[in-house]
C-alpha cells in the first residue's frame, strides 16, 4: 500500500514538473515569437526608409541630369550662333 501511494506521489511530481516545462517552454516559444515580430518591424522600417531616401536620390540625379542637359543645350545654342555669325 505505502509502495502504492509513493509511486502515486511520484506520478503526481512527475506529471506537475512536465507541466511545467511545457509552460515554460511556451512562455519561450511566445518569447522568441515576439522578438521575431519586433525584429521583422524594425526591419521593415528600415527597409522602408531606405527606399524613401533611393527614391530621393533617383530623383535628385533626374533634376540633376535635365539641368545638365538644359544648360549643354544653350551652350550648343550659343556655339551654333557664333557659328553661324
Amino acid at each position: 500500500m505505502e509502495k502504492e501511494i509513493k509511486a502515486r506521489l511520484e506520478d503526481e511530481r512527475r506529471a506537475e514538473r512536465d507541466r511545467l516545462e511545457k509552460e515554460n517552454m511556451r512562455r519561450l516559444l511566445f518569447q522568441q515569437m515576439e522578438e521575431k515580430r519586433l525584429r521583422e518591424a524594425q526591419e521593415k522600417a528600415l527597409n522602408d526608409e531606405q527606399a524613401k531616401i533611393w527614391a530621393q536620390d533617383k530623383q535628385n540625379y533626374e533634376m540633376e541630369e535635365d539641368r545638365l542637359t538644359k544648360k549643354i543645350k544653350e551652350i550648343n545654342k550659343g556655339n551654333m550662333g557664333f557659328l553661324q555669325d
